[in-house]
């Protein structure tokens, strides 16, 4: 289960209006938050919504990417937050089978 919180295309493309979404995609992975697969014509997003984290909690986190992403290392970028809804560049990957 990757979402708990519904969130459907029309209500993304209001949320995010410049990324021009076209294609929405809900995961299938995770156990606490809900997050969605964003797609534009030439990019793709991640979509999250932190269901059981605080605002500071969120902004921590926001942080640590940013500091990890200025060190040199592949991480995702915030873009921008709406609403509780939270826009993060995607990296191609796998979600693994065993940890």
């Amino acid at each position: 289960m990757g979402t708990k919180r519904l969130l459907t295309l029309s209500e993304a493309k209001i949320l995010f209006p410049k990324k021009n979404l076209l294609k929405l995609v809900a995961t299938t992975d995770g156990i606490s938050d809900s997050t969605y697969i964003a797609h534009s014509q030439h990019h793709k997003y991640i979509v999250k919504f932190f269901e059981t984290s605080s605002v500071k909690e969120v902004r921590s986190e926001r942080e640590l990417l940013k500091r990890l992403y200025c060190h040199g290392l592949n991480v995702p970028r915030w873009i921008k937050s709406v609403n509780g809804w939270h826009l993060f560049s995607y990296l191609e990957g796998e979600s693994p089978q065993h940890i």
